[in-house]
């Protein structure tokens, strides 16, 4: 137990040696005296000799703290969708009577849904536009159905298409519209 007493008051003993030394080195020790006339001079003991030294070793007993961000936060990039795909009428939204398609370009792995509304304003009840999915790794999908106007027995003359992208707390919407 008596061991652990020292070691805990190491360097508290190590600063007043180092201290000693320093005060040692700048003058307050005597170098040499003179004893009389005619005699030869007689070397006293400095009291930089009778103290110990610190070593180099000594500064490295005091921890040092060195601040470094454990994570680094990256805000987020706007989330942001569009409607677009090759191969459509309306640049990503396509429509007739026997087949539609839509295409979403948006964040990879984001949250999809779409509602698409024809003439009268009613949603098509198609089943492969309910509930939602998922975006690919490049942040496309494409939807393809058959259509459930509500033209009263008219063509398609009105459309409107609106795609909803979820990521990460954002949301971001896209619509497109037009009349046929």
């Amino acid at each position: 137990m008596k061991s652990n007493k020292f070691f805990h008051h190491l360097p508290a003993l190590l600063l007043v040696g180092f201290l000693a030394v320093v005060m040692g080195a700048c003058g307050s020790a005597v170098s040499g005296t003179t004893t009389g006339a005619g005699t030869s001079p007689t070397t006293t003991a400095t009291a930089a000799t009778t103290v110990p030294t610190v070593t180099a070793t000594a500064a490295t007993t005091v921890p040092t703290v060195t601040a470094s961000p454990t994570k680094v936060v990256t805000p987020p990039s706007q989330l942001n969708v569009a409607i677009a795909c090759a191969g459509t009428k309306q640049n990503g939204y396509g429509v007739d009577v026997i087949h539609g398609k839509v295409c979403a370009q948006t964040a990879a792995n984001a949250t999809l849904s779409i509602q698409v509304i024809y003439c009268n304003g009613k949603p098509d009840p198609g089943r492969a536009l309910q509930g939602t999915v998922t975006a690919n790794a490049n942040g496309f999908y494409e939807w393809n159905w058959t259509p459930q106007p509500d033209c009263k027995g008219q063509p398609i003359w009105a459309w409107s298409v609106t795609v909803t992208a979820q990521l990460n707390g954002q949301t971001a919407n896209a619509t497109s519209q037009g009349m046929a």
